[in-house]
């Protein structure tokens, strides 16, 4: 019963995130987000997962992933930084609520304090 209740509530969490999510599909805006994996880079281009999206004219933030491509490889973009893009989302695949390919870049900020269990790995790497 417990799990059938917790169920339900994680279900409706996703199903909020998807419904603002899809008011934004084609729309140009600005974008806050945190990156949430470390970045891939290929062919000269930067793919992102990020989450706690904020678009710029609302107050409700995106708990859900969405994926991102950037044009360039920005190899100042790790995990746990704050990015603003700008640009027209285009509707998710798989997890994703939402897609960006090739936003703007405006801002990278790093998080204070610091990640310290990227910072632990990158000592290894």
């Amino acid at each position: 019963m417990a799990g059938l209740i917790f169920g339900f509530a994680r279900a409706s969490v996703v199903v909020y995130n998807r419904k603002i999510a899809t008011t934004l599909i084609g729309r140009d805006f600005t974008f806050v987000a945190t990156v949430s994996e470390k970045p891939e880079f290929k062919k000269n281009q930067t793919h992102l997962v990020i989450d706690d999206i904020q678009p710029n004219y609302t107050t409700d933030n995106i708990k859900s992933q969405a994926y991102a491509i950037l044009a360039g490889e920005f190899k100042n973009i790790n995990r746990s930084d704050t990015i603003t893009i700008r640009g027209s989302p285009r509707s998710g695949f798989g997890d994703y609520v939402l897609s960006f390919y090739h936003p703007r870049l405006i801002s990278v900020s790093k998080p204070n304090p610091p990640d310290y269990a990227l910072l632990i790995r990158d000592r290894f790497i």
